[in-house]
């Protein structure tokens, strides 16, 4: 585990969508859903 708060994962999916466009935002989205899954007991 890295220990990446919620903020810092948000940021990181940011950048990706500025550089990816569109379709970097659907995954992003499932990616920050599977993040809060896995850190939301």
């Amino acid at each position: 585990r890295l220990h990446a708060s919620r903020e810092e994962i948000i940021e990181t999916l940011g950048m990706a969508i500025y550089m990816g466009g569109g379709p970097s935002l659907m995954y992003a989205a499932e990616a920050l859903t599977a993040f809060e899954e896995v850190n939301n007991p």
